[in-house]
């Protein structure tokens, strides 16, 4: 869930918030600020499952009873979560509210 999920929902929520901010909508903007909050928050959590895969690494070492590698996936989610972190710290939310406060 947090591996594959998480990120695939970060990336299409990045995705509707930058398409609706370059098309000056005024769709639902308190629901998009709210995405927008979520996205940031949640972008903190995301190296979670790293750090996790390399304690459990570093810690079993039962081979008889299982084994635990973090595999060639690790690189690109790293990449994803680093990635969706940096486009949401550079994302401006003041984009969701400007088509408000435009003259008609």
């Amino acid at each position: 869930m947090a591996s594959v999920v998480i990120p695939l929902a970060k990336l299409v929520a990045m995705g509707l918030l930058l398409v609706t901010s370059q098309a000056r909508s005024t769709w639902l903007p308190r629901r998009r600020a709210r995405i927008y909050r979520i996205v940031h928050t949640v972008g903190r959590w995301s190296m979670v499952d790293i750090y996790v895969g390399g304690l459990l690494v570093a810690l079993v070492q039962f081979n008889t009873i299982g084994e635990v590698t973090i595999g060639p996936a690790s690189l690109p989610f790293a990449a994803v979560v680093i990635l969706t972190l940096f486009g949401s710290l550079s994302f401006d939310p003041r984009l969701i509210w400007d088509p408000l406060d435009a003259p008609q």
